[in-house]
């Protein structure tokens, strides 16, 4: 089954915009469309607190302000500054994939890097790129449940395609709603 199309005006896209604007946060990586602080920031948020984030990504990128930096920085200093945010594996996956971006770019398809998943692949291409896609997580899920209903698979893992609304609104509008984690493939 197809992914559903909705313009950022439409309902669902709506709804979700208007759960997030009244409690939205300044969030360092919303104020960026690098690629790079985008996935770092998505990598670190899996399974863990915005609230931890925010210091250690600054710090991050303070550290590493680009993927070649990283790459070329030891695995031990990595998983140094990584402290805190659990999992180090991500921090391994970073590392590597930093590494295989410096050597021969960023790939099309971005699940193609040691630990990108669909989600984050969505999230980047949203939040950096503005393609029009919204990455759906758990939060998102649940505000689209309790909006319009219904348990099942309706919102669950499938990516959800944005394109621009008659009043111009652009996908990239969604950057601070989508605090988001899933959006496996149909």
């Amino acid at each position: 089954m197809a992914a559903p199309t909705w313009t950022v005006s439409d309902p669902p896209v709506a709804a979700v915009l208007d759960w997030w604007s009244p409690d939205s946060r300044p969030l360092p990586w919303r104020q960026t469309r690098d690629v790079y602080g985008v996935w770092v920031s998505e990598m670190m948020l899996i399974q863990t607190q915005a609230q931890r984030v925010v210091p250690a990504w600054s710090a991050w990128m303070r550290r590493w302000p680009t993927v070649h930096a990283l790459a070329a920085a030891s695995l031990a200093d990595v998983l140094d500054q990584w402290q805190g945010l659990g999992y180090p594996r991500r921090a391994r996956d970073l590392h590597r994939s930093a590494r295989i971006v410096a050597d021969s770019g960023w790939p099309q398809d971005l699940t193609e890097l040691p630990g990108v998943g669909s989600y984050v692949a969505a999230a980047v291409r949203c939040f950096a790129f503005e393609h029009p896609v919204l990455p759906v997580d758990v939060n998102v899920r649940r505000v689209l449940r309790r909006r319009f209903g219904g348990g099942g698979d309706r919102h669950r893992r499938r990516p959800v395609a944005c394109r621009a609304g008659a009043d111009g609104a652009r996908p990239a509008r969604l950057r601070g709603a989508a605090t988001v984690r899933r959006v496996p493939g149909p």
